[in-house]
């Protein structure tokens, strides 16, 4: 029998076991075909499902992701801050230089390409809720009593939101961080959780019901014009480190979910401690939400449950995981594809979900820190990226030279977030010419056309036209 914490853990995480349990009914249904070998392929997929569960249960987590870290305040907002600036300009340092091809500045914009729900947190909610409890001062978050719980899911929304769906943008984007250097890759994967967000879940008592989750005002998912955008929060911060159980591939491949530890506790106990890389594997703390739980850290194999993991190892494991990400891509029946039907079905009866949900397309992102590439496999196939966005790469360099005189930390990230408002008012700039349709927009428009509507670098449209599509999808088919 399973104990109170890991039937917690199966709840929490369902619609990633659902998806395991389609993929193991399916597996079965195959092997119905051959009689001489049904039982050795059912028994082959059992042990690959129990394998899946006791990885997505076992893996290391992020201990304080920046952002949710952030909203959730679950730690000292001042120190998650400070140890995020000090991290991220060490990185721009080592990382962005023409030895390594820019790589982190590659990686962000790759980030902001498609891990979407940045812009969601830039923009502020739709209409301003008539009660606000509480406002998060550092990142202008508000927690909102208003916000819906019938029939909406806050765990599919958040599972949707950190996913990369938002409004008019449905996808499963996925960032595999790998490479040799572990510690490196932790550091890497703590400053992205700063832009891979999600809306924070918290439980509220109330005495018509034991507990309701209620959802911060995040999603512009009815926004469909550039209009129903606003100016960005002022401030914003995050955090850094982990929080994983070393588990070896043949303890994680035969263990059973019985035999697998607690790994949800009490949820008014966390960790103060803000350990750096180097601690990288202590002892794993509870991940308390579905958003903290796909935040993951480094590990000896690519898991396809993560929306952010790292892969520790060689040429031979980042091809093996290649692989994997193939077939990942190639899949149409994963936990975002149930969780975007689930939130179309919704939709149905509540006004509060977007109008039209398409089946999310698959994206996964491997950034290569052995080779310094990044890699972008999608439904349209596997490509390199190979140069930033210079908008990305202007705001690190910026944001190095005032961490060195001195800014801040609260500056800092203030800064960081006008930097994403202004490539966000880029992007309704362009909306706003494809939406009303004047006359000197008709038919498609070039490249250099939109770089002098929205004064932009050229290397900066994809990601422009990327952001604009959350608004206009068909603004994408709109410059040519």
């Amino acid at each position: 029998m399973l104990n109170a914490a890991e039937k917690n853990f199966l709840f929490q995480h369902i619609p990633l076991v659902e998806a395991e349990m389609s993929r193991l009914e399916m597996r079965i249904t195959s092997a119905a075909a051959s009689s001489t070998t049904f039982f050795i392929n059912v028994n082959k997929a059992w042990q690959d499902f129990c394998s899946s569960l006791c990885q997505l249960h076992n893996a290391p987590r992020l201990r304080h992701p920046v952002w949710l870290s952030l909203l959730e305040r679950d730690h000292d907002e001042n120190v998650v801050v400070a140890d995020f600036c000090k991290q991220l300009t060490r990185l721009v340092e080592k990382l962005d230089t023409k030895h390594t091809k820019f790589f982190l500045s590659n990686v962000i914009s790759t980030v902001l390409m498609h891990h979407m729900s940045w812009v969601a947190s830039v923009a502020p909610p739709l209409h301003a809720p008539t009660h606000i409890h509480e406002k998060n001062p550092l990142v202008g978050s508000i927690f909102n009593d208003e916000a819906p719980y019938m029939p909406y899911n806050a765990q599919i929304a958040q599972y949707l939101e950190i996913s990369g769906s938002v409004g008019s943008v449905h996808r499963m984007a996925k960032t595999v961080v790998s490479g040799f250097d572990s510690d490196l890759i932790t550091s890497i994967l703590q400053v992205l959780s700063y832009f891979i967000r999600c809306s924070a879940i918290h439980q509220k008592e109330d005495e018509r019901c034991s507990q309701l989750p209620i959802a911060q005002s995040f999603s512009p998912c009815a926004a469909t014009t550039p209009e129903s955008l606003a100016s960005p929060p002022s401030e914003c911060p995050l955090d850094g480190t982990f929080s994983p159980s070393k588990v070896d591939d043949d303890a994680l491949s035969s263990c059973s979910l019985e035999s697998l530890p607690s790994v949800i506790g009490n949820r008014g106990h966390r960790r103060t401690s803000t350990s750096a890389c180097n601690d990288i594997f202590s002892t794993m703390t509870p991940a308390d939400g579905l958003g903290r739980s796909l935040l993951a850290g480094p590990s000896s194999d690519y898991s396809p449950h993560f929306v952010l993991s790292g892969l520790v190892g060689g040429p031979g494991q980042v091809n093996e995981a290649f692989a994997k990400m193939i077939d990942d891509v190639r899949c149409e029946d994963t936990a975002c594809h149930r969780a975007a039907a689930t939130s179309l079905s919704s939709s149905m009866s509540s006004s509060s979900v977007c109008e039209s949900i398409q089946l999310p397309d698959n994206v996964i992102i491997l950034a290569d820190t052995h080779t310094w590439s990044v890699q972008v496999a999608s439904n349209e196939g596997w490509g390199e990226v190979f140069s930033p966005s210079e908008a990305v790469v202007s705001m690190l360099e910026q944001f190095c030279d005032l961490y060195r005189v001195g800014y801040a930390p609260r500056l800092l990230i203030s800064y960081l977030e006008d930097s994403l408002s202004d490539i966000l008012s880029k992007s309704l700039s362009l909306v706003e010419i494809v939406s009303r349709g004047s006359p000197s927009s008709q038919g498609p428009l070039s490249p250099e056309r939109v770089r002098s509507i929205v004064d932009c670098d050229h290397s900066d449209l994809r990601l422009i036209l990327n952001v604009a599509s959350v608004y206009w999808p068909s603004v994408l088919a709109s410059v040519v």
